[in-house]
């Protein structure tokens, strides 16, 4: 019997497996499978992902990579006035925190 991990969808699994090592986001491995899971094409590479590996990276105290991160979720941050969707209100929550813990910005 397959892991239950693998008996998931696959749209699921990078999620639990990200989910997993964010909680213990000094792990090298967090920022390993975010850098997997983005490269899958139609899978990952939104700005929920480039947020959340902006937090990862940081936290490892990779300076640069977790601005170029940053960077990325921005360029990728769904437009004002676009139809509202979890996906949206997850980026603006992911890049959110990601501001404020690589910028020291303040969120309202």
């Amino acid at each position: 019997m397959a892991p239950p991990l693998l008996r998931l969808p696959p749209s699921r699994r990078w999620e639990l497996a990200v989910t997993e090592d964010w909680r213990l986001y000094a792990r090298r491995g967090a920022a390993e499978r975010l850098r997997e899971a983005v490269a899958v094409p139609g899978l990952g590479g939104a700005c929920r992902d480039c947020a959340l590996l902006a937090l990862v990276n940081h936290r490892l105290g990779e300076a640069g990579q977790a601005k170029e991160w940053l960077d990325r979720a921005r360029r990728k941050k769904p437009s004002q006035g676009a139809q509202p969707t979890w996906e949206a209100a997850e980026a603006t929550v992911f890049l959110g925190e990601a501001e404020k813990e690589l910028e020291g910005l303040k969120r309202p």
